[in-house]
């Protein structure tokens, strides 16, 4: 009886663990995305994408890397707050995913998802002034390309600008 008692309670408390740490996750997991509504909601949906969009993508994202999905939307919730950081109809403008992905690999070189996002955001808002910011991290632009950028800024096309970067830091 002692030996059925001592397995119950070790069952018992191997489950009240297990129980915690999905109540846990779950919570976690309510509170990013409460965040990313927030920010969506703060910014008029700048990025064209809604929550539940940033959420998928970042779930498929762990799938294929390896991360928790949280702290990817936790970058993703970075890159929101960058107005200029957004998805446009048509082929290779969707900025916003594309940068949710870069910021992932780029995260090692930051040494973290968040500073990259961070740091991804500020370019691609301000493609003249960021590829600077980038270049001190490694990421290297032409003259050939820095000139094209500066062009297509000066010329109000700043999607070809930030095409142009993340193709780059790609």
């Amino acid at each position: 009886i002692k030996t059925v008692a001592k397995v119950g309670a070790a069952v018992g408390a191997a489950a009240g663990v297990i129980g915690f740490k999905l109540a846990s996750a779950a919570y976690e997991s309510q509170k990013v995305m409460a965040q990313t509504t927030a920010i969506i909601k703060a910014t008029g949906g700048a990025a064209g994408v809604t929550a539940t969009q940033v959420s998928k993508l970042s779930e498929t994202l762990s799938m294929q890397i390896g991360v928790d999905d949280e702290l990817i939307q936790k970058s993703a919730n970075l890159l929101l707050t960058f107005k200029q950081v957004q998805n446009q109809v048509g082929e290779n403008n969707n900025i916003f995913d594309r940068a949710v992905i870069t910021a992932q690999d780029l995260g090692n070189v930051f040494g973290s998802a968040d500073a990259a996002a961070m740091q991804l955001g500020k370019a691609l808002s301000d493609p003249e002034k960021g590829i600077t910011a980038l270049r001190r991290a490694g990421i290297n632009f032409t003259e050939q390309q820095k000139e094209q950028i500066k062009t297509l800024v000066a010329s109000g096309d700043v999607l070809g600008a930030q095409k142009l970067i993340l193709a780059e830091v790609e």
